[in-house]
């Protein structure tokens, strides 16, 4: 503490001090590393680019987690329904869908330590990686594709970039499986501020998306605060392929009035 006191004020400053954000290739500060041109490639030797943007670079191994073939030994149980879960976090619609009878086949997530969560609430199942880097013949026929796909873009707390965010394109994802295996429904959550976004033009886009690949798409927005105590208000869209059913009728939750007190544990004496 002492050692501290007497270090020069100049020291002391230097930690709260913008950083200098620039190139570490050409120490220009008009650009970034990875726009450098005159950065060379490790892995090819060529100018202009770093390795994770090397066009030569040998693509990364899809990373199935204990949804790979090999890794699932046991024989298949009896369910009244197969669904997969894209973007599953620590596996919320796990939770639900199975409690419906249904099985999960697979199940993608791509935060580490989501997926270490989703093990361990799931019988040490560890989900698949990035779903980008997935090919849709590895995953899985199921009936049901249930997605929770990145929030931030649309978020009133986010920047709300849209559809052009790089997390909000991902939403194509969800596309590009549903074109592939034609499950039988498609149920998606996303926040609120999806709805109003761009004037309802980012919603509009989603749902054409959804309609061209052969599905009858409706939205709503249901709160939690009926089941729990806190505003959760989200957008829900619930996608049927048309020769399932042309109609579907969200439910009304119930008012169940529940507090803090109902749902916090007791503590242990």
């Amino acid at each position: 503490k002492d050692r501290k006191a007497r270090l020069p004020s100049r020291f002391a400053l230097s930690s709260r001090m913008p950083r200098a954000r620039g190139c570490y290739h050409c120490y220009q500060s008009d650009h970034r590393a990875r726009d450098c041109p005159h950065c060379i490639c490790a892995t090819c030797g060529g100018l202009g680019h770093e390795p994770p943007r090397c066009p030569h670079r040998t693509p990364a191994a899809e990373d199935l987690g204990d949804f790979a073939p090999h890794a699932r030994t046991s024989a298949a149980e009896p369910a009244a329904f197969t669904f997969i879960e894209l973007f599953a976090g620590i596996g919320g619609f796990r939770v639900a869908l199975a409690a419906l009878g249904g099985r999960c086949v697979f199940a993608s997530e791509v935060d580490p330590f989501a997926r270490g969560s989703y093990a361990a609430n799931h019988c040490g199942e560890r989900p698949a990686g990035d779903i980008t880097q997935i090919d849709a013949s590895s995953v899985p026929a199921h009936d049901v594709l249930a997605a929770g796909f990145p929030c931030q873009p649309f978020s009133f707390s986010g920047k709300r970039g849209g559809l052009g965010d790089p997390r909000g394109a991902l939403f194509l994802e969800i596309v590009r499986l549903a074109r592939a295996h034609q499950p039988k429904a498609l149920l998606l959550e996303n926040v609120r501020g999806l709805e109003s976004h761009d004037g309802g033009r980012t919603l509009a886009i989603i749902l054409r998306e959804l309609e061209g690949c052969g599905y009858c798409a409706r939205h709503a927005v249901i709160d939690a605060v009926g089941l729990l105590p806190q505003q959760r208000a989200r957008v829900f869209i619930v996608a049927l392929r048309a020769d399932v059913r042309q109609q579907y009728d969200f439910p009304r939750l119930p008012r169940l009035g529940r507090g803090v007190r109902d749902i916090l544990q007791p503590v242990a004496a």
